[in-house]
């Protein structure tokens, strides 16, 4: 909504304008008499009785309504827009989801391969533990007796530790994590 007013000679006209526009605030609204309120402007919102009727815009009452409507149009329309943004996320974090249970599906099914090949050829269980972890195949490095000492420890304590294929790769991880943790100062 808009207005303005000028003083040509002794008389004052007035000029009202009301036009929808979106909320793209890059587009610019160009305000002149083809779409000023009057009976004869389409694009006007608001339609008056007469163009020359002086006292067309003295109700200030309403114009005061229809712009209480445009206000409350407004406030629904950012409500519509707020609504759709929350839409779009709920979507964007239901695909995000999708892709991480993807992810972890094929992060099985590769864990149940190399599984496979650990269980067919229990070396290759060992010779990827020293692929991801190099130093337990280092004698005597930090690693490699850490790796021992569990190993020797687990033999007594948590046999079943030793059940599946994968133990070498499990227990160097689970002693390069514990190295690391000490070496952390505190």
């Amino acid at each position: 909504m808009a207005f303005s007013n000028r003083k040509v000679g002794e008389k004052n006209e007035y000029y009202n304008w009301m036009v929808k526009v979106t909320a793209d605030t890059d587009k610019k609204v160009l305000l002149t008499n083809d779409n000023l309120a009057s009976k004869n402007s389409p694009a006007s919102l608001i339609h008056t009785p007469s163009d020359d009727d002086e006292s067309q815009f003295s109700n200030i009452n309403d114009i005061a309504d229809v712009a209480d409507v445009l206000a409350y149009d407004k406030q629904a329309q950012v409500k519509i827009e707020k609504e759709a943004k929350k839409e779009a996320a709920e979507a964007a974090e239901a695909a995000q989801q999708e892709v991480a249970k993807k992810e972890a599906a094929k992060a099985q099914m590769e864990r149940e391969a190399e599984i496979a090949v650990f269980r067919n050829n229990p070396k290759s269980a060992q010779q990827k533990a020293i692929e991801l972890f190099p130093d337990v195949g280092v004698a005597g490095s930090a690693l490699n007796k850490e790796f021992l000492a569990r190993a020797e420890r687990y033999q007594s304590e948590k046999k079943e530790f030793f059940a599946q294929p994968d133990w070498p790769v499990r227990l160097a991880k689970e002693c390069s994590e514990a190295l690391a943790t000490k070496s952390v100062p505190k």
